[in-house]
């Protein structure tokens, strides 16, 4: 986790990170066959971290979608949108962020 490994982050640290965020899963793109899939996750909490990296990732690569979770998951764990999201405070571990990329 970029952010989460600071005790005082200011908003200029997390646009940092996400930054850099965004470059590691563009290059990890690369790798992807068609129809493979790539796992982006976080442990952080901040949708400028997690959504908002993935959202951008898709309006620059319009031959990835968001695909569902492996189903051993529970639903109660991911959201309308297909992410998958723990929270502490729910479900009594560490905050953690997924998505599942699939290239078309």
């Amino acid at each position: 986790c970029c952010v989460a490994a600071h005790f005082s982050t200011t908003e200029s640290d997390v646009e940092k990170c996400a930054a850099t965020q965004q470059k590691f899963l563009q290059n990890a793109s690369l790798a992807v066959k068609n129809g493979g899939r790539l796992v982006y996750c976080t442990c952080s909490l901040l949708p400028q971290e997690n959504e908002n990296v993935i959202r951008g990732f898709l309006k620059r690569n319009d031959d990835f979608n968001i695909s569902a979770p492996d189903c051993r998951f529970s639903s109660d764990f991911t959201d309308r949108e297909g992410f998958f999201r723990i929270f502490p405070h729910l479900h009594n571990t560490d905050g953690f962020f997924a998505a599942v990329l699939k290239r078309k």
